[in-house]
């Protein structure tokens, strides 16, 4: 995932693109696609070597989403590869927002074969196309009856709570679904996403592009590397964090001082420094051509939640 992470941001320079995963245009491995590069399937991150070949069967022509979830059970893909595939945007033609075709999806996966086959006729032949609506229909239809419903609804609901949590901020959790499936999002960008709230937001990239050193910046990026603490030549105690974001990477460093910096940014982040992992707000002052000078970092509530693990 890094490696993917690093040459996606070199591509540009070559006028290259690194083209996002498609179940009919990808091919299993990554390959060649006119003047740019069509991601593989077999890279995206839950697909495992084992389920490759089939995957390949699973490849074909949808009309729709029953369908396609059929044919990837006929072909042996479990829940996990199906949603794989959703999050990282290869079944994006199908419709619907990722987290809700997840959602679909494991509620789907959920039924026995004589209810997916209710549920596929009541979609074929109605105008309901949405699988959740149509169990419900069931339902009140006593086409699935009332105590079995309750069974389904006691493993269904864990699931709703991750669909409900991830449509929060449905552009972050896309950009997210994209960094942990693929290693680069190429739907959004953290700047982008911030700056729809604060528009003085600004890659890292135009920052040192189009500032002057000693101008203020505001950037949000990702903590990659092990922050650490330590005295500058004249005794001055600092913070030092490695930020990036979708341009590049930046060194933070935040100086306790008279202002007492320290408590007041362990304050704004629970009690503690930011972490490597954290999606952060830096505002403060470029510095060279590789440093700012932080008067604040904090800590952004940024998770998604991809199983039941993250719920607890």
């Amino acid at each position: 995932m890094d490696e993917i992470r690093q040459i996606e941001r070199e591509l540009p320079h070559f006028n290259i693109k690194l083209l996002p995963p498609h179940l009919l245009k990808s091919d299993v491995g990554f390959t060649v696609e006119g003047e740019n590069i069509r991601y593989g399937l077999s890279a995206i991150k839950g697909v495992s070597d084992s389920s490759i070949e089939k995957l390949v069967k699973f490849r074909g022509e949808y009309d729709n989403k029953i369908d396609c979830f059929m044919a990837a059970k006929q072909a042996g893909l479990n829940i996990g590869i199906v949603s794989a595939l959703i999050q990282a945007g290869a079944l994006d033609d199908l419709g619907s927002s990722r987290p809700h075709l997840v959602l679909q999806a494991q509620a789907f996966n959920l039924l026995t074969d004589k209810e997916k086959r209710l549920v596929k006729t009541l979609h074929d032949e109605g105008e309901q196309k949405n699988i959740l609506s149509i169990i419900q229909l069931l339902v009140d239809k006593k086409q699935i009856k009332q105590t079995r419903f309750e069974t389904f609804k006691k493993k269904y609901m864990p699931y709703r709570q991750i669909f409900e949590l991830n449509t929060r901020n449905e552009a972050l959790t896309n950009y997210f679904y994209e960094k942990n499936c693929l290693g680069f999002s190429y739907t959004q960008n953290l700047t982008t996403i911030f700056k729809q709230g604060n528009n003085n937001f600004i890659t890292i990239k135009d920052a040192f592009d189009t500032k002057e050193d000693n101008d203020r910046v505001l950037i949000i990026g990702e903590i990659v590397e092990t922050p650490k603490q330590s005295k500058s030549r004249n005794g001055n105690k600092f913070f030092k964090a490695t930020v990036a974001d979708d341009t590049g990477k930046v060194s933070v460093l935040l100086f306790d001082g008279r202002f007492g910096l320290f408590e007041d940014c362990k304050g704004k982040n629970g009690g503690a420094f930011p972490e490597e992992g954290d999606i952060v707000i830096v505002k403060g002052r470029l510095k060279g051509t590789d440093a700012i000078f932080a008067d604040e970092i904090v800590k952004q509530d940024c998770k998604i939640y991809k199983n039941m693990r993250d719920l607890k």
